[in-house]
């Protein structure tokens, strides 16, 4: 259910970069949130799926949960970013 959770904020904080960043006319505003919108999601997705489990079972989800939202999220932001209105030209 974290890693649910996870990808729906995330996905919900990088169509609301993507539209502000166009409505403002401002691209640098989402290329500087995006990095620390995930790892504020991710960090926080994470520490809800381990909380109830051993050093080494957390250590062995961090080795395989990080690098699977790092890319999830990396392909939701092309696939929101350039499905929002007005984006295709400036990405």
């Amino acid at each position: 259910m974290a890693i649910v959770m996870t990808f729906i904020a995330q996905t919900a904080i990088t169509m609301a970069l993507g539209l502000i960043a166009i409505k403002v006319q401002q691209r640098c505003i989402g290329e500087v949130f995006l990095l620390p919108s995930f790892l504020i999601t991710s960090g926080i997705g994470s520490c809800c799926l381990v909380r109830e489990c051993r050093p080494l079972e957390k250590l062995l989800i961090a080795v395989g949960y990080f690098p699977m939202m790092l890319i999830g999220y990396w392909f939701t932001a092309l696939v929101i970013l350039q499905s929002l209105p007005g984006a295709q030209g400036d990405l």
